[in-house]
């Protein structure tokens, strides 16, 4: 079964000085406590292992698959997205040596051979071929609602310092339209 990693991690999406707004806080005593419950809160959220099932920061993805499609031809849909550019696809061939292949093509996020060609055939093994990404959405981009719901979810760490139990429910509403299930 496929898998996705994390390459190259995003910055954070929630500027450090809303959060502070939010919550009222006018000196920088705490920011470092700040900056973990940030990180925190966009973690559960975004990205491969994430709630919403998106890259919300811009970030660098790697699909890892046994092989590509069987037939051949068959898309591959790259997930975490929205997808903005693929960096390379590489896989490992019948006799184990490392490959490029060049004749993709990406159309929002699923990624097609080239007309007349045909995906390669790979070694047996994990993670035999392997297609690294780009995906997310520049800060100005990420919706409203889903800087809103990070705001929400700091303070919950910020009120409580601890979270246990499920998401707070307006952070969970403001996700809810938002959230890709594969």
């Amino acid at each position: 079964m496929p898998k996705v990693i994390v390459v190259v991690r995003p910055e954070s999406i929630l500027p450090l000085d809303l959060v502070k707004q939010h919550l009222r806080i006018d000196h920088s005593a705490e920011d470092a406590l700040l900056q973990t419950y940030i990180a925190a809160a966009t973690e559960e959220i975004d990205g491969p292992d994430g709630w919403l099932g998106v890259s919300l920061g811009r970030q660098t993805l790697e699909w890892q698959g046994d092989s590509f499609p069987a037939d051949g031809s068959s898309p591959i849909m790259l997930p975490c997205g929205p997808v903005f550019q693929i960096v390379s696809v590489s896989y490992t061939d019948r006799d184990g040596g490392s490959q490029s292949f060049a004749d993709h093509e990406l159309f929002g996020q699923d990624l097609f051979v080239k007309r007349g060609s045909r995906w390669p055939s790979t070694i047996c093994r994990p993670a035999a071929a392997r297609i690294r990404y780009e995906s997310g959405h520049v800060q100005e981009a990420v919706p409203t609602p889903v800087i809103q719901a990070l705001l929400i979810m700091v303070e919950d760490f910020w009120e409580r310092r601890a979270v246990d139990g499920p998401m707070h429910p307006t952070a969970a509403r403001l996700l809810a339209p938002r959230r890709v299930w594969i």
